[in-house]
């Protein structure tokens, strides 16, 4: 799914929706207990050139401790590591929604 939105206007959007917490800040909880954590949605960014520019954008809940908020990574080379390995433990929905935004 093609759109023009911005990393920032997804991010607003999500947090109208309740997705308030910065798991980039919480990484622990989600690194302690991965199975409490679903992946609601996948966004990924592209700019037209730059691999610098790529992004991955998830909205992630747990109704066990009753939180849904976002984390951030950049794919290909530029990922993080350590957010790369939970991203790997993470539960997807069946028929996970995946939209791939061009920047």
């Amino acid at each position: 799914m093609e759109s023009s939105m911005t990393l920032s206007e997804t991010m607003s959007q999500l947090s109208q929706q309740g997705y308030v917490t910065d798991f980039n800040n919480l990484l622990s909880v989600i690194y302690v207990e991965p199975e409490a954590f679903v992946i609601e949605a996948i966004y990924r960014f592209e700019g037209p050139t730059d691999p610098g520019d790529e992004l991955i954008l998830y909205a992630l809940s747990s109704d066990r401790h009753s939180m849904k908020g976002v984390l951030l990574n950049a794919y290909g080379v530029y990922a993080e590591s350590v957010t790369a390995n939970l991203e790997q433990q993470l539960h997807l929905p069946l028929g996970g929604l995946d939209r791939r935004i061009s920047s």
